[in-house]
């Protein structure tokens, strides 16, 4: 009778996880057929999965209650993010880069230690029961920028080609320098407080090796079977993804940060490539369009449960607040600041600070933090903030990229280059 029962039980835990990954696809079959249609009203893949997912959730129509753990949103989200930073980086001309260089030195040296360090302060101040351990946690979770969910901005050839490099590369970099801010707050948290501060060194430096290595050494092989015409073309598009996957996972087991891998690897793999021929977007399409599914996967999983969980919650009025100023203050004079001797012009200064939305790498710094097991009470308004701040970048920042970008890259055009960034 027990064996009975067991194997009815294993039964429909088979047939739920079923059921998830169904009604998970179904979600991205519907947005695939009409994405070309809401993309005429503004309306971003992650704003609509979260949404349709939202709705259809236990919050709302309760028609179909996705269930997932934390470690499984966590995987997709980490698997979506990686393969968009190598794919991504890949592209990015170096000659371009070492141009722009100045400008997300400014905002990755300046810019982001002042918005992690002006969101600690006003977490302490708006929740006094939170510790100045944990208000650097909730600082550090909303400091990194996604270029997933950036992509409208820096892919519109209307904006200047410098500006978008530059929140590209930014986008690419932050969330791995935040990660070891993120680890020591959490040690100092939970009393571990043995961990050295050259943590932080170990962290990017093992990130960077990795990266170098393993995006190095894939472009050369490359090459070398190209030449030889032993490589498979049919495979030549999914490698990236698979390779960033990979490289994010090596990087990780060394205790360094996989994001700084995978973006550093999509660079070297990029370089090393272009000796024989240059990296097309053409030839990463299938990787990219791998890294869409994963993200729309953690947008429909973070709208099915997360923002459920948020609805319930009842959010107070300084977790509204906060996420307020986290999207606008807390990071737009950071850069205002950082940006200092540029030259650069009030649009120029608004439009870099108001694009740093907060995505994939926020997502998972929270179930990092989650995964923790920080017991303070605290820990609740920081979840609800932290993921209040999320789902009010997702609408704010993937309604304003398109309008916003195409206005303001007619204004470029009529500025000078050297007076929009030196």
């Amino acid at each position: 009778m027990r064996r009975a029962k067991r194997r009815c039980v294993v039964l429909w835990d088979t047939l739920s996880a079923v059921l998830n990954i169904g009604i998970v696809l179904g979600g991205l079959l519907f947005y695939g057929l009409v994405a070309r249609i809401l993309a005429r009203w503004w309306l971003s893949p992650a704003l609509v999965l979260m949404g349709l997912a939202f709705v259809l959730s236990s919050a709302v129509l309760n028609f179909a209650d996705v269930t997932a753990t934390e470690t499984v949103i966590s995987e997709v989200a980490i698997a979506a993010l990686a393969t968009v930073l190598f794919t991504e980086a890949s592209l990015t001309d170096i000659r371009i880069a070492r141009e722009v260089a100045a400008i997300p030195t400014r905002l990755l040296g300046i810019g982001l230690p002042l918005t992690v360090a002006f969101g600690a302060v006003l977490a302490h101040f708006f929740f006094p029961a939170m510790s100045w351990a944990l208000a650097f946690v909730l600082a550090t979770i909303l400091a990194p920028t996604d270029a997933a969910l950036g992509r409208p901005v820096v892919t519109n050839p209307a904006v200047p080609v410098k500006l978008r490099s530059a929140l590209s590369i930014e986008s690419g970099l932050n969330d791995g320098l935040a990660v070891p801010i993120l680890l020591l707050a959490l040690a100092v948290e939970t009393g571990d407080s043995t961990r050295p501060f050259w943590l932080t060194l170990k962290v990017i430096g093992i990130g960077v090796g990795i990266g170098l290595l393993g995006g190095g050494l894939l472009g050369i092989l490359t090459n070398w079977l190209r030449q030889r015409d032993d490589f498979e073309p049919e495979w030549a598009g999914v490698i990236p993804a698979l390779a960033a996957i990979v490289i994010y996972v090596a990087a990780d087991h060394l205790e360094g940060s996989g994001f700084v891998a995978a973006f550093v690897g999509g660079i070297a793999y990029g370089i090393s490539r272009r000796r024989r021929a240059p990296v097309t977007e053409a030839e990463l399409i299938p990787s990219v369009d791998i890294s869409v599914v994963l993200n729309g996967a953690t947008w429909f999983l973070f709208g099915a449960i997360p923002l459920a969980y948020l609805v319930k919650s009842h959010p107070t009025w300084q977790v509204w607040l906060y996420a307020v100023l986290s999207l606008t203050v807390v990071r737009m004079i950071p850069v205002a600041l950082s940006l200092i001797g540029t030259h650069a012009q009030l649009p120029t200064v608004a439009f870099t600070g108001w694009f740093g939305p907060r995505g994939l790498a926020s997502v998972v710094f929270l179930i990092v933090f989650l995964d923790a097991g920080t017991q303070s009470a605290a820990a609740k308004p920081l979840v609800q903030t932290a993921g209040l701040t999320i789902v009010l970048s997702v609408i704010a920042h993937g309604l304003s990229a398109t309008p916003l970008a195409a206005q303001y890259g007619r204004w470029a055009a009529k500025t000078p280059a050297h007076s929009i960034l030196r």
